[in-house]
């Protein structure tokens, strides 16, 4: 059985904002120490 999960505008906006910071991170562009305060300061 399939559902349909609908989220909100604010949950998609920060769910792109954390793939965005891991990315930056995984990319080595900041520190994995400087993302986690990226990540809390939202």
């Amino acid at each position: 059985m399939r559902s349909m999960v609908s989220y909100t505008k604010a949950a998609t906006e920060r769910a792109m904002k954390v793939q965005e910071v891991i990315l930056r991170a995984m990319a080595k562009k900041i520190t994995w120490v400087a993302s986690g305060g990226d990540y809390r300061h939202q």
